[in-house]
Protein backbone atom coordinates (compact mmCIF):
# COMPACT_ATOMS: atom_id res chain seq x y z
CA UNK A 1 0.00 0.00 0.00
CA UNK A 2 2.92 2.37 1.07
CA UNK A 3 4.49 2.07 -2.62
CA UNK A 4 1.52 2.83 -4.65
CA UNK A 5 0.91 5.94 -2.28
CA UNK A 6 4.59 6.77 -3.62
CA UNK A 7 3.37 6.11 -6.80
CA UNK A 8 -0.08 7.55 -7.17
CA UNK A 9 -0.09 9.92 -4.45
CA UNK A 10 -3.68 10.42 -3.20
CA UNK A 11 -6.41 8.48 -5.46
CA UNK A 12 -7.01 10.97 -8.49
CA UNK A 13 -10.11 9.84 -10.23
CA UNK A 14 -12.53 7.65 -10.23
CA UNK A 15 -9.90 4.56 -12.51
CA UNK A 16 -7.69 5.45 -9.15
CA UNK A 17 -10.01 4.70 -6.54
CA UNK A 18 -11.54 1.48 -8.55
CA UNK A 19 -8.14 -0.22 -8.68
CA UNK A 20 -7.19 0.83 -5.41
CA UNK A 21 -10.23 -0.72 -3.98
CA UNK A 22 -9.84 -3.83 -6.11
CA UNK A 23 -6.21 -4.49 -5.13
CA UNK A 24 -7.06 -3.78 -0.95
CA UNK A 25 -10.08 -6.36 -1.32
CA UNK A 26 -8.25 -8.85 -2.90
CA UNK A 27 -5.47 -8.80 -0.65
CA UNK A 28 -7.42 -8.28 2.99
CA UNK A 29 -6.82 -11.48 5.06
CA UNK A 30 -10.05 -13.62 5.93
CA UNK A 31 -8.44 -13.69 9.26
CA UNK A 32 -10.77 -12.77 12.16
CA UNK A 33 -8.97 -10.04 14.25
CA UNK A 34 -9.38 -11.78 17.79
CA UNK A 35 -7.43 -14.70 16.02
CA UNK A 36 -4.36 -12.09 15.02
CA UNK A 37 -1.39 -12.06 17.19
CA UNK A 38 -0.19 -8.08 17.78
CA UNK A 39 1.97 -7.85 14.47
CA UNK A 40 -0.66 -8.66 12.85
CA UNK A 41 -3.15 -6.75 14.00
CA UNK A 42 -0.52 -3.86 13.40
CA UNK A 43 0.17 -4.74 9.47
CA UNK A 44 -3.92 -4.57 9.27
CA UNK A 45 -4.41 -1.45 10.62
CA UNK A 46 -1.38 -0.18 8.37
CA UNK A 47 -2.69 -1.10 5.61
CA UNK A 48 -6.12 0.34 6.49
CA UNK A 49 -4.25 3.53 7.26
CA UNK A 50 -2.79 4.12 3.66
CA UNK A 51 -5.73 3.00 1.82
CA UNK A 52 -7.82 5.41 4.12
CA UNK A 53 -5.15 8.03 3.41
CA UNK A 54 -4.82 7.39 -0.29
CA UNK A 55 -8.50 7.81 -0.87
CA UNK A 56 -8.20 11.42 1.63
CA UNK A 57 -11.10 9.86 3.78
CA UNK A 58 -9.14 11.12 6.93
CA UNK A 59 -11.78 10.42 9.41
CA UNK A 60 -11.22 6.54 8.43
CA UNK A 61 -7.91 6.95 8.46
CA UNK A 62 -7.73 8.61 11.93
CA UNK A 63 -9.56 6.08 13.64
CA UNK A 64 -7.06 2.91 12.23
CA UNK A 65 -3.94 5.34 13.09
CA UNK A 66 -5.54 5.16 16.97
CA UNK A 67 -6.38 1.71 16.89
CA UNK A 68 -2.66 1.47 15.86
CA UNK A 69 -1.79 3.35 18.94
CA UNK A 70 -4.08 2.36 21.26
CA UNK A 71 -2.92 -1.42 20.35
CA UNK A 72 0.61 -0.35 22.13
CA UNK A 73 -1.59 0.37 25.30
CA UNK A 74 -2.66 -3.42 25.34
CA UNK A 75 1.25 -4.40 24.93
CA UNK A 76 3.17 -1.64 26.83
CA UNK A 77 6.56 -3.65 26.90
CA UNK A 78 6.41 -3.61 23.06
CA UNK A 79 6.82 0.31 23.18
CA UNK A 80 10.33 -0.42 24.02
CA UNK A 81 11.34 -3.31 21.82
CA UNK A 82 10.25 -2.01 18.70
CA UNK A 83 10.51 1.68 19.28
CA UNK A 84 10.69 1.98 15.50
CA UNK A 85 6.88 0.91 15.58
CA UNK A 86 5.47 2.64 18.15
CA UNK A 87 7.04 6.06 16.84
CA UNK A 88 5.82 5.52 13.72
CA UNK A 89 2.24 5.14 14.73
CA UNK A 90 2.40 8.13 16.57
CA UNK A 91 3.53 9.96 13.43
CA UNK A 92 0.61 8.61 11.74
CA UNK A 93 -1.66 9.61 14.38
CA UNK A 94 -0.01 13.12 14.23
CA UNK A 95 -0.56 13.43 10.67
CA UNK A 96 -4.63 12.31 10.78
CA UNK A 97 -4.61 15.18 13.64
CA UNK A 98 -3.65 17.16 11.22
CA UNK A 99 -5.63 16.65 8.30
CA UNK A 100 -8.47 17.03 10.54
CA UNK A 101 -7.78 20.18 12.19
CA UNK A 102 -7.91 18.65 15.45
CA UNK A 103 -5.27 21.35 17.13
CA UNK A 104 -5.73 20.54 20.81
CA UNK A 105 -5.24 16.62 19.91
CA UNK A 106 -2.16 17.65 17.35
CA UNK A 107 -0.49 19.33 20.05
CA UNK A 108 -1.02 16.40 23.05
CA UNK A 109 0.02 14.01 20.81
CA UNK A 110 3.32 15.54 19.42
CA UNK A 111 4.34 16.29 23.07
CA UNK A 112 3.84 12.81 24.13
CA UNK A 113 6.00 11.65 21.33
CA UNK A 114 8.65 14.01 21.97
CA UNK A 115 8.91 13.12 25.39
CA UNK A 116 8.90 9.82 24.24
CA UNK A 117 12.03 10.31 22.08
CA UNK A 118 14.33 12.21 24.20
CA UNK A 119 13.66 9.62 26.86
CA UNK A 120 14.86 7.06 24.76
CA UNK A 121 17.08 9.12 22.57
CA UNK A 122 20.75 7.43 24.04
CA UNK A 123 19.88 3.61 23.05
CA UNK A 124 18.62 4.23 19.50
CA UNK A 125 20.05 2.91 16.73
CA UNK A 126 21.12 5.02 13.50
CA UNK A 127 18.10 3.88 11.65
CA UNK A 128 15.35 4.42 14.55
CA UNK A 129 17.09 8.32 15.32
CA UNK A 130 16.93 8.87 11.60
CA UNK A 131 13.02 8.22 11.62
CA UNK A 132 12.49 10.02 14.91
CA UNK A 133 14.21 13.21 13.39
CA UNK A 134 11.86 12.77 10.37
CA UNK A 135 8.87 12.12 12.44
CA UNK A 136 9.00 14.33 15.11
CA UNK A 137 10.34 17.61 12.24
CA UNK A 138 7.46 16.92 10.61
CA UNK A 139 5.15 17.15 13.20
CA UNK A 140 6.82 20.56 13.96
CA UNK A 141 6.33 22.27 11.26
CA UNK A 142 2.90 20.53 10.73
CA UNK A 143 2.40 22.59 14.08
CA UNK A 144 3.28 25.96 12.17
CA UNK A 145 1.19 25.42 9.56
CA UNK A 146 -1.94 24.60 11.62
CA UNK A 147 -1.54 27.62 13.64
CA UNK A 148 -0.33 30.26 10.80
CA UNK A 149 2.89 30.73 12.47
CA UNK A 150 5.08 30.50 9.51
CA UNK A 151 7.56 33.21 10.55
CA UNK A 152 8.52 31.62 13.63
CA UNK A 153 8.05 27.89 11.85
CA UNK A 154 11.46 28.89 9.96
CA UNK A 155 13.55 29.10 13.35
CA UNK A 156 13.25 25.20 12.60
CA UNK A 157 14.82 25.64 8.95
CA UNK A 158 18.75 25.77 10.52
CA UNK A 159 17.93 22.43 12.42
CA UNK A 160 15.93 20.52 10.02
CA UNK A 161 18.94 21.16 7.21
CA UNK A 162 22.07 20.06 10.26
CA UNK A 163 19.34 16.99 10.46
CA UNK A 164 19.46 16.34 7.13
CA UNK A 165 23.17 16.55 6.55
CA UNK A 166 23.46 14.47 9.81
CA UNK A 167 21.26 11.33 8.38
CA UNK A 168 22.13 11.88 4.67
CA UNK A 169 23.09 7.77 4.73
CA UNK A 170 19.64 7.30 5.96
CA UNK A 171 17.24 9.36 5.24
CA UNK A 172 15.60 8.80 2.00
CA UNK A 173 14.63 11.12 -1.07
CA UNK A 174 10.98 11.06 -0.47
CA UNK A 175 11.33 12.54 2.99
CA UNK A 176 13.94 14.98 1.86
CA UNK A 177 11.41 16.09 -0.76
CA UNK A 178 9.00 16.80 1.63
CA UNK A 179 11.12 18.64 4.06
CA UNK A 180 11.73 20.92 1.36
CA UNK A 181 8.57 21.25 0.23
CA UNK A 182 7.51 22.22 3.67
CA UNK A 183 10.30 24.48 4.05
CA UNK A 184 9.44 26.40 0.89
CA UNK A 185 5.67 26.92 1.99
CA UNK A 186 6.81 28.24 5.39
CA UNK A 187 9.08 30.80 3.60
CA UNK A 188 5.54 31.37 0.98
CA UNK A 189 3.34 31.65 4.00
CA UNK A 190 5.92 34.43 5.57
CA UNK A 191 6.16 36.53 2.40
CA UNK A 192 9.85 35.66 1.53
CA UNK A 193 9.77 34.56 -1.82
CA UNK A 194 12.94 34.24 -2.80
CA UNK A 195 14.09 31.55 -0.25
CA UNK A 196 10.93 30.06 -1.19
CA UNK A 197 12.14 29.53 -4.79
CA UNK A 198 15.94 28.29 -3.20
CA UNK A 199 14.25 25.22 -1.73
CA UNK A 200 11.49 24.80 -4.68
CA UNK A 201 14.48 24.65 -7.06
CA UNK A 202 15.83 21.98 -4.45
CA UNK A 203 12.81 19.91 -5.44
CA UNK A 204 12.75 20.75 -9.38
CA UNK A 205 16.18 19.81 -9.62
CA UNK A 206 16.41 16.41 -7.41
CA UNK A 207 16.90 13.32 -9.86
CA UNK A 208 13.99 11.38 -8.43
CA UNK A 209 11.75 10.57 -11.77
CA UNK A 210 8.26 10.17 -11.14
CA UNK A 211 8.31 9.67 -6.90
CA UNK A 212 5.92 11.89 -5.21
CA UNK A 213 4.74 13.50 -8.38
CA UNK A 214 1.90 15.02 -7.07
CA UNK A 215 4.47 16.83 -5.21
CA UNK A 216 6.48 18.03 -7.96
CA UNK A 217 3.70 19.04 -9.86
CA UNK A 218 2.92 21.65 -6.85
CA UNK A 219 6.53 22.84 -6.33
CA UNK A 220 6.52 24.05 -9.52
CA UNK A 221 2.86 25.22 -9.02
CA UNK A 222 4.59 27.34 -6.28
CA UNK A 223 7.87 27.91 -7.72
CA UNK A 224 5.46 30.22 -10.54
CA UNK A 225 3.25 31.89 -8.20
CA UNK A 226 6.56 33.11 -6.08
CA UNK A 227 7.95 34.67 -9.27
CA UNK A 228 4.33 36.37 -10.23
CA UNK A 229 5.07 37.41 -6.53
CA UNK A 230 8.13 38.89 -7.33
CA UNK A 231 6.71 40.49 -10.38
CA UNK A 232 9.14 38.24 -12.77
CA UNK A 233 6.65 38.51 -15.54
CA UNK A 234 8.82 37.43 -18.21
CA UNK A 235 10.34 34.53 -16.46
CA UNK A 236 6.17 33.31 -15.62
CA UNK A 237 5.55 33.49 -19.26
CA UNK A 238 8.36 31.03 -19.92
CA UNK A 239 7.37 28.84 -16.33
CA UNK A 240 3.64 28.64 -16.74
CA UNK A 241 4.58 27.11 -20.54
CA UNK A 242 7.12 25.01 -18.68
CA UNK A 243 4.71 23.63 -15.78
CA UNK A 244 2.08 22.82 -18.27
CA UNK A 245 4.81 20.59 -20.19
CA UNK A 246 5.11 18.79 -16.73
CA UNK A 247 2.08 18.61 -15.89
CA UNK A 248 0.95 17.16 -18.81
CA UNK A 249 3.69 14.63 -18.96
CA UNK A 250 2.61 13.88 -15.65
CA UNK A 251 -0.92 13.44 -16.45
CA UNK A 252 -1.84 15.17 -13.31
CA UNK A 253 -3.20 18.74 -14.29
CA UNK A 254 -6.21 19.09 -11.80
CA UNK A 255 -8.88 21.66 -12.34
CA UNK A 256 -7.30 23.93 -9.78
CA UNK A 257 -4.00 23.97 -11.21
CA UNK A 258 -6.21 24.88 -14.53
CA UNK A 259 -7.51 27.83 -12.60
CA UNK A 260 -4.45 29.06 -11.36
CA UNK A 261 -2.38 29.17 -14.62
CA UNK A 262 -5.36 30.42 -16.51
CA UNK A 263 -5.50 33.12 -13.25
CA UNK A 264 -1.79 34.01 -13.88
CA UNK A 265 -1.49 34.30 -17.60
CA UNK A 266 -4.73 36.35 -17.67
CA UNK A 267 -3.72 38.80 -14.49
CA UNK A 268 -0.23 38.56 -15.30
CA UNK A 269 0.08 42.41 -16.03
CA UNK A 270 -3.45 43.67 -13.92
CA UNK A 271 -4.25 47.02 -12.35
CA UNK A 272 -4.45 46.64 -8.47
CA UNK A 273 -8.54 47.07 -9.09
CA UNK A 274 -8.99 44.44 -11.61
CA UNK A 275 -6.52 42.10 -9.79
CA UNK A 276 -8.68 41.95 -6.84
CA UNK A 277 -11.82 41.09 -8.39
CA UNK A 278 -9.91 39.03 -9.87
CA UNK A 279 -8.84 37.31 -7.08
CA UNK A 280 -12.29 37.03 -5.92
CA UNK A 281 -13.69 35.56 -9.27
CA UNK A 282 -10.19 32.85 -8.45
CA UNK A 283 -11.38 32.06 -5.16
CA UNK A 284 -15.38 31.62 -6.03
CA UNK A 285 -14.02 28.93 -8.85
CA UNK A 286 -11.72 27.10 -6.41
CA UNK A 287 -14.57 26.93 -3.99
CA UNK A 288 -16.82 25.37 -6.34
CA UNK A 289 -13.37 22.54 -7.59
CA UNK A 290 -13.14 22.19 -4.00
CA UNK A 291 -16.50 20.40 -3.55
CA UNK A 292 -15.85 17.22 -6.13
CA UNK A 293 -13.77 14.76 -4.28
CA UNK A 294 -10.99 13.72 -6.47
CA UNK A 295 -10.03 17.50 -6.24
CA UNK A 296 -9.13 17.55 -2.89
CA UNK A 297 -5.79 16.37 -2.83
CA UNK A 298 -4.95 19.64 -4.59
CA UNK A 299 -5.78 21.58 -1.54
CA UNK A 300 -3.76 18.85 0.67
CA UNK A 301 -0.47 20.93 -0.80
CA UNK A 302 -1.78 24.76 0.37
CA UNK A 303 -0.49 26.28 3.52
CA UNK A 304 -2.89 26.19 6.69
CA UNK A 305 -6.23 28.01 5.72
CA UNK A 306 -6.04 30.44 8.12
CA UNK A 307 -2.54 31.28 7.27
CA UNK A 308 -3.16 31.04 3.00
CA UNK A 309 -5.95 34.16 3.83
CA UNK A 310 -3.58 36.22 5.51
CA UNK A 311 -0.62 35.83 3.12
CA UNK A 312 -3.31 35.91 0.04
CA UNK A 313 -4.41 39.45 1.45
CA UNK A 314 -0.75 40.70 2.44
CA UNK A 315 -0.08 39.91 -0.85
CA UNK A 316 -2.48 41.54 -2.52
CA UNK A 317 -1.76 44.54 -0.81
CA UNK A 318 2.02 44.62 -1.31
CA UNK A 319 0.58 44.04 -5.05
CA UNK A 320 -1.52 46.96 -4.76
CA UNK A 321 0.97 49.84 -3.32
CA UNK A 322 3.75 48.66 -5.88
CA UNK A 323 1.49 49.83 -8.76
CA UNK A 324 -0.24 52.86 -7.27
CA UNK A 325 0.86 55.68 -5.48
CA UNK A 326 -1.84 54.95 -2.31
CA UNK A 327 -1.89 54.21 1.60
CA UNK A 328 -0.01 51.03 2.13
CA UNK A 329 -1.88 48.56 3.65
CA UNK A 330 -2.49 47.63 7.16
CA UNK A 331 -0.53 44.58 7.99
CA UNK A 332 1.82 44.26 4.97
CA UNK A 333 5.41 43.86 5.61
CA UNK A 334 7.19 46.98 5.40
Amino acid sequence: MYGLYLKLGHARDEKDTLMLKSFFETNLPAVQHQQMSFYERIYLYQAYCWYYYILQDFVMYYRYTQKWVDLFSEYPNLKETDVDLYIKAMHNLLTAHFHTMNHDKFTEVLQVMEDFITEKEESLNENTRTNAFVYLYTGKINRHFLDGTFSEGLKLVAEVEEKISEHQLTVDQHRVLVFYYKIACLYFGSGDNDNAIIYLNKIIQLKIGNLRADIQCFARILHLIAHYELENYSLVEYLIKSVYHFIAKNKDLSLVMEEILKFLRKNMYANPRALRTAFRELKGKLEIIAKNPYERRSYLYRISSAGWRARSRASLCRRSYSRSSGTRCRGSRA
